[in-house]
């Protein structure tokens, strides 16, 4: 018991000692002993203080509810702070206009105290995620998949890649119309809390969390560690599966301490990582434009050639497709982090989603100019175009394409943990919800992060978590564009500063239906896995978030004290209603 607390103190002081940044304009916490007031009168006034910060036995008042902190020392210190200003309202209130100023000093401290995601960054940046989460694998895998599930029909396939730019482009301007409205780091839990309740977000969180999103870089890192180690495997050897899983695990890590050490590490990483993909991209469709306009189109010449996908196919085609565009969403993440987000937010979407579709269509384009599409129907498609154009030159590829994976898994972190971070504040309370209190990151989410991403590393195959991955991500992005419709019906008055015309979210809704309902008529076991995977989601709902329990506050306790975590305000109140 002793141990235990001395725990619980040491979990309360590191509380107290948030690290100071430029974001808080020099002002640095100390502990109550060292924080004097004068003697006399406002000594007693201390001592009131101090007897309510140490009595855990009160309740406080949040968003409506009362929550206990009754043996909860990682709470103990934000209830104590504002226990400590209602005492600071009440005299203020008995003695008169002279302790304005030391109430308004109060305020400030209380406010300074809890650790929040600032703004810290502007458009520059925001296009980076974007460009930087969408720009990785998706380019160099889904060329493959398209043009199999199109029956190699290479017109067809190049309109699928077209619609996908535009129903991205679509997607994503209903979400920055939520995103103004709503700004948070939940991104879609924000969203769909707001229009249907507590339970249907919590699944997305569940989903995301724990299966979509550590899947994606699972896909991510494993598509990096080929790329990177084919120039040591030459000849037509294949990398073994060992060593391909080894490196792809240790780049996951790397990016882990990355961006849990340092948001400005994190940031400087990804734009110059966007800006070195940008650059190879650039290349490859210059060097296709330059066979087309000297009168050598190659396969590009057969058109529409070939027959025609049905309905399941095309639905699977546009699943391989829109795994390319994946990320656009997000910005959503990071609208707390993007300074004039009314501005900014838009005008990051537009831009990027402008930029992608334009050079993926180039990219294909110029793969079919030197690449027949049998050829093209394979995860490496990158390296042959490479071999075919550059020559001795062709092991630049497999570098470029690794620079430019990596870009879009720095970015995939960035925004994976914000979406954990945010989620955890309503969902999954507790340590997933606190922030490193020396570098103000999200670091135990980006923790959860790495250790599932390694998992699904160990664990699966590329090509099935991309078809399962389409059918995931599609059916929340229609319930999300439903849930635009949704406030636009029930909260005439929220304010909104940008608006989507109605027939968008109507059309993404529509259409996101078809793509669920397309796969579903050819099935596929790892939907099955899906749907025991919601299922065992329930096992958590019902004790966690139903009726309220949490971990052990030892269990949270070393956690805090591992990660140097406290607990953190990710979103406001008026944004999560009960």
């Amino acid at each position: 018991m002793a141990g235990q607390n001395m725990m619980q103190d040491n979990i309360v002081q590191l509380s107290a000692y948030p690290a100071t940044s430029s974001s808080q304009e020099g002002h640095q916490l100390l502990p109550m002993e060292q924080r004097g007031h004068g003697t006399g009168e406002e000594e007693g006034m201390e001592e009131e203080e101090q007897e309510v910060f140490e009595n855990g036995q009160h309740n406080i008042q949040d968003e409506g509810k009362e929550t206990n902190i009754s043996g909860r020392p990682e709470l103990q210190l934000i209830t104590g702070l504002k226990q400590r200003n209602i005492v600071k309202e009440e005299r203020s209130g008995r003695e008169g206009d002279d302790w304005k100023w030391k109430r308004q000093e109060e305020n400030e401290w209380n406010n300074n105290s809890v650790l929040r995601l600032k703004p810290r960054f502007g458009f520059f940046t925001g296009v980076s995620i974007i460009v930087g989460n969408i720009f990785g694998s998706g380019i160099f895998i889904s060329p493959g998949g398209v043009l199999y599930f199109c029956q190699s029909n290479v017109g067809v396939a190049l309109l699928v890649w077209t619609a996908s730019g535009l129903l991205s482009m679509i997607g994503s301007l209903c979400y920055a119309e939520l995103g103004c409205a709503l700004p948070s780091s939940g991104g879609e839990y924000t969203y769909l809390r707001r229009a249907f309740g507590r339970l249907l977000a919590f699944f997305f969180a569940w989903i995301s969390v724990f299966l979509q999103n550590p899947a994606s870089n699972a896909v991510q890192a494993l598509t990096f560690a080929e790329y990177a180690l084919q120039p040591f495997y030459g000849g037509g050897c294949a990398v073994p599966g060992a060593v391909l899983k080894c490196i792809a695990i240790a780049i996951v890590l790397l990016m882990s301490i990355i961006n849990g050490l340092s948001v400005k590490w994190a940031i400087n990483t990804l734009n110059t990582l966007t800006m070195v993909k940008l650059i190879a991209f650039c290349i490859i469709t210059v060097i296709g434009l330059v066979f087309m306009v000297s009168g050598k189109p190659g396969f590009l010449v057969l058109g529409f050639n070939g027959p025609v996908p049905n309905a399941s196919q095309l639905g699977e085609a546009f699943y391989q497709c829109l795994w390319a565009y994946s990320g656009w969403s997000s910005i959503s993440y990071m609208t707390e982090e993007l300074k004039h987000r009314e501005k900014n937010l838009l005008r990051c979407i537009v831009v990027s989603l402008i930029l992608i579709t334009v050079i993926y269509l180039l990219v294909n384009m110029s793969y079919l100019t030197v690449v027949t599409p049998k050829e093209i129907i394979s995860d490496a498609v990158g390296i042959t175009w490479g071999d075919r154009v550059l020559g001795s030159w062709s092991s630049l590829i497999p570098i470029t394409v690794s620079i430019s994976i990596l870009g879009s898994l720095s970015s995939s972190y960035m925004v994976v943990a914000r979406l954990t971070y945010g989620a955890a504040g309503c969902a999954m309370d507790g340590p997933l919800a606190m922030l490193n209190i020396r570098h103000h990151t999200p670091l135990p989410a980006i923790v959860l992060s790495a250790v599932l991403s390694v998992v699904f590393i160990l664990l699966t195959s590329m090509r099935n978590l991309v078809a399962t991955l389409g059918f995931i991500s599609w059916f929340f992005v229609g319930l999300t564009c439903a849930a635009l419709l949704v406030l636009r019906w029930r909260e005439k008055s929220l304010i909104r500063p940008y608006k989507v015309f109605p027939v968008l979210p109507l059309l993404m809704v529509g259409i996101c239906g078809f793509l669920v309902v397309a796969s579903i008529t050819s099935p596929r076991l790892e939907y099955f896995y899906f749907i025991a995977f919601i299922f065992c989601g329930t096992f958590y709902y019902v004790p966690c978030i139903h009726f309220g329990l949490s971990l052990p506050k030892r269990i949270t306790c070393w956690i805090q004290l591992i990660l140097e975590a406290v607990p953190a305000s990710p979103l406001s109140a008026n944004e999560h209603p009960n």
